[in-house]
């Protein structure tokens, strides 16, 4: 029961941090579809596209000050 709690934390940490990075940069997030408690793959796959979101966002904002 704790581990499905962290999950789920844990889900709802990285789908606010995602849901930020995509407005910035106008993405579309990554669709787990409708999961009730995501599995560790699951997880694995929003923390990856989180990580490739802020990459992207300190790429464009280089960008950015180069012009």
């Amino acid at each position: 029961m704790q581990e499905k709690h962290e999950r789920m934390k844990n889900l709802k940490s990285l789908k606010e941090k995602e849901t930020k990075l995509c407005e910035r940069l106008c993405l579309p997030a990554h669709n787990l579809g409708e999961v009730n408690v995501p599995n560790k793959e699951q997880l694995k796959e929003l923390e990856a596209n989180v990580e490739y979101l802020q990459k992207e966002q300190v790429s464009k904002t280089k960008q950015f000050n180069e012009l």
